[in-house]
């Protein structure tokens, strides 16, 4: 544990921001508000267009707790060096900026306060002793006041030292778990020392990069900036905000305020006032009330607006998706919760998207019309939409296939090929993080042929598909095990089974665990949450809020909390 947390501290190249959750050290003098989002200029005449912005690139804006100083870091737009300055705040005005003392030979960028205000962590590439070169990462610096003056710099190098008052922070790091090149994590000190970096859900890191700027105790939010090259709108500052212990889809809150090229954002101690640096045109502040007023309207267009279900199965949006005598498979939803597309009989794929403040009416996507297509999901990264199907160019009864979904529609659709797609029957796939797809197959002495397959994804193709073999498929005649779902990080499996009574066709949802090298026994989750129905085609929400899954002509959802509370009963008990 001290080994990884030592190795956070000292490569830069792992930690890029690096924030103590109690709030950051910032307070405004100007409280003025103007406009109808509340939101101005802070000090125009230094951090504006008209002032020091103007001649250099800056950044990491940083008040001192007695709210006395602003540290700040300019960047040269040639020379690329980065200098921390320092200016005085007075009652009525604001001092000349100037380098701090301890700034100025080598590249420099302001951190953060500790919370007595008696050190101040940075970032430098400044050698560790005068016999080393400058370094070209770099590396966490804290500096100690020795009254009006400061002492002499000195490198971090383990978590002793760094003090808190809470003892917790979090980070942007690049470490095994990460989805992006940066990811957001937390950390507490337990015990006597840190814990092992928490990676924070899915629903926050994404396959972009995301850097934490702030947390936010009283609203229960946090800021962060994403940077997506190809995707704009996956561009700025995003805010999410923690619910019942989940946080929400994030906002683009450089959107709402209309600051395209907003990055950098900073909260008041009182949190009373947010700071947000735009590369554009300067340093603005907003009431921090707003912030969390976007709060109140959070989570009501998610999944056609409907009440989030409890700990007992709820039927999901009857009459748009649910009823009406159709029978239905789950409801794929793409990672931002705006397009969800399923199946209705006869075999059809319906789709409705979330735009422009509503969802559109249910519609059949141009790819599918005129043939046959059933079962969507989505890649993990929701660029592509899979189905299985028989149109012109499949080898079996139903293959496997998908095409690339974009702002502009979809590409031809795409057959995912051998050795996956055989002579027989593919379909119900389901993909983890790393590519490996699991799905039902043609599997000899199972009821029907069809049982659970998966196959790794190497070198940008598949391998040879893998039976999976008991517990998981039971070889007979009689028994029923398909339509998976696999965990993205292929921790659990769920499916659909007759175990509990094979002499029928009525199915369970069972739920196994990938535990020291093989799979749990399977256990059926419907006894958890009394519903002793025909239950097939589970899946969990990209968000990982909620379980879904088809009895009859209805889809129902429940908390994705029970596998974590079946899990729980499950340690210490053999397989």
């Amino acid at each position: 544990m001290k080994l990884v947390i030592h190795k956070i501290l000292s490569l830069s190249i792992l930690l890029l921001s690096f924030f103590h959750i109690s709030g950051q050290n910032i307070i405004s003098k100007n409280e003025s508000i103007t406009s109808k989002i509340p939101i101005d200029y802070f000090h125009q005449e230094v951090f504006s267009q008209d002032g020091l912005y103007n001649f250099t690139f800056h950044s990491s804006l940083l008040f001192s707790p007695d709210s006395n100083y602003i540290f700040f870091t300019t960047q040269d737009t040639i020379t690329f060096k980065k200098t921390i300055r320092v200016v005085e705040l007075n009652i009525d005005s604001i001092g000349i900026p100037k380098i701090a003392d301890f700034s100025g030979k080598f590249s420099d960028e302001v951190g953060w306060f500790s919370p007595d205000g008696n050190r101040i962590y940075f970032f430098s590439n400044r050698p560790v002793s005068e016999l080393d070169s400058i370094n070209n990462t770099e590396g966490l610096w804290v500096i100690q006041r020795n009254g009006l003056t400061w002492g002499n710099p000195l490198p971090v190098t383990k978590p002793s030292d760094i003090k808190w008052d809470d003892n917790s922070f979090y980070i942007s790091a690049v470490l095994p778990d990460s989805e992006g090149t940066y990811d957001i994590y937390r950390l507490d000190y337990e015990n006597g020392e840190y814990t092992m970096p928490k990676r924070l859900s899915s629903t926050i890191n994404s396959k972009s990069e995301e850097y934490f700027q702030c947390y936010s105790e009283v609203g229960k939010f946090i800021i962060f900036y994403r940077f997506n090259k190809k995707e704009k709108k996956e561009r700025g500052l995003f805010v999410t905000f923690k619910n019942e212990n989940e946080w929400s889809i994030p906002l683009n809150l450089s959107e709402i305020l209309g600051l395209d090229l907003g990055f950098r954002a900073k909260l008041s101690i009182s949190e009373n006032r947010l700071f947000i640096l735009n590369r554009k045109d300067g340093i603005y502040q907003i009431n921090s009330e707003f912030i969390q007023g976007l709060n109140n309207n959070i989570s009501r267009w998610e999944y056609f607006g409907q009440s989030p279900p409890g700990s007992s199965p709820e039927i999901f949006a009857p009459g748009i998706i649910s009823g009406n005598g159709r029978m239905h498979c789950f409801p794929a939803t793409s990672n931002d919760l705006k397009e969800i597309y399923w199946m209705e009989i006869p075999p059809k794929i319906m789709y409705s998207k979330y735009e422009n403040g509503k969802w559109t009416e249910a519609d059949i996507p141009d790819f599918t019309k005129n043939v046959v297509c059933l079962r969507p999901s989505f890649s993990n990264d929701s660029k592509h939409l899979y189905f299985a199907s028989n149109m012109s160019g499949s080898f079996g009864s139903l293959d496997i296939w998908h095409v690339q979904v974009n702002d502009s529609g979809y590409s031809v659709p795409v057959n995912l090929g051998v050795p996956v797609n055989t002579e027989y029957f593919e379909a119900q796939q389901t993909f983890t993080k790393n590519g490996t797809i699991y799905y039902t197959g043609y599997v000899r002495g199972k009821k029907w042929n069809r049982g659970i397959l998966y196959a790794e994804f190497s070198n940008g193709k598949y391998l040879e598909p893998i039976t999976l073999p008991e517990p998981i498929n039971i070889i007979d005649s009689n028994s029923i095990d398909y339509t998976p779902f696999i965990s993205p990080n292929e921790d659990f499996l769920l499916f659909a089974s007759n175990r509990h009574n094979p002499s029928e066709e009525s199915c369970r949802i069972y739920v196994s665990f990938f535990e020291k090298g093989k799979w749990s026994s399977p256990v059926n989750m419907n006894s958890y949450f009394n519903f002793d129905k025909d239950s097939r085609d589970p899946y969990i929400s990209p968000d990982s809020k909620y379980l879904f899954f088809s009895s009859d002509e209805n889809i129902y959802w429940i908390s994705s909390k029970i596998i974590h509370k079946i899990k729980k009963e499950l340690v210490g008990k053999p397989n």
